[in-house]
């Protein structure tokens, strides 16, 4: 009988968990929906420990009649605190919580679309607004057409991808979408640094030549470019 109270409850509690635990999965955050798997397995270790074993070893146990009258004892102090908690099963009380839960989801969604997202000050959101660091930053963004937040762009090609004119194309497009963003300030890529170095190899024949080249083999011929194989 004491097990068949316990499972039941306990088994639907663990159960929300685990559902909620697992709707995190529609997270498309690879690290979150790793975690979501470990919860789900946890919840899955405590239903066979708490609800299983932990049940069966307790009834191996002894109870004398000194534990017996101590559960009595605690029963009759708890029980005027469970009989105010359980008049929110009661209709009308349950209406009156239903209704503050309503106006509590209505609040926050309201509060929910004043949210920012990202940083709401200049600088450094670990430190105060007051620290150095963060004064020196606000003065040279407002006196200076330069910043100090700073964005770094990694991306992972096929191999040679720093001389081949189809990725260093992608990424060139890439510079210059985010150098048209809206307080984006200047953009320094792969691409920009071999445009600079096809206009140093092609200087005594044209001084227009910020552009990529075509040929795998024309950045091999510098040393600081990036280094390239198979040329």
């Amino acid at each position: 009988m004491a097990f068949r109270r316990l499972l039941v409850p306990g088994g639907v509690a663990l159960l929300s968990d685990t559902i909620g635990f697992v709707t995190i999965l529609l997270i498309d955050i690879e690290i979150i929906q790793e975690m979501a798997i470990t919860a789900s397995l946890g919840v899955a270790v405590i239903v066979l420990t708490n609800l299983i074993l932990l049940p069966v070893l307790v009834s191996t146990q002894r109870v004398d009649e000194g534990y017996r009258r101590r559960l009595r004892r605690r029963s009759l102090r708890m029980e005027p605190i469970w009989r105010i908690v359980s008049k929110v099963s009661e209709r009308k009380t349950a209406a009156v919580v239903i209704l503050c839960s309503l106006g509590l989801l209505l609040l926050g969604v309201w509060k929910g679309t004043n949210v920012t997202i990202g940083d709401l000050h200049r600088g450094v959101p670990e430190l105060r607004l007051d620290s150095r660091y963060n004064i020196d930053s606000e003065v040279i963004s407002s006196k200076f057409s330069i910043g100090v937040d700073t964005i770094v762009v990694i991306i992972e090609t096929i191999p040679e991808g720093c001389i081949d004119f189809e990725v260093m194309s992608n990424i060139d497009h890439l510079e210059w979408y985010m150098r048209n963003l809206k307080g984006v300030q200047s953009v320094v890529g792969l691409s920009t640094v071999a445009k600079v170095i096809n206009v140093v190899g092609t200087k005594a024949i044209s001084d227009g030549a910020f552009c990529l080249a075509t040929n795998r083999c024309w950045y091999n011929r510098f040393p600081t470019y990036p280094p390239a194989v198979g040329c």
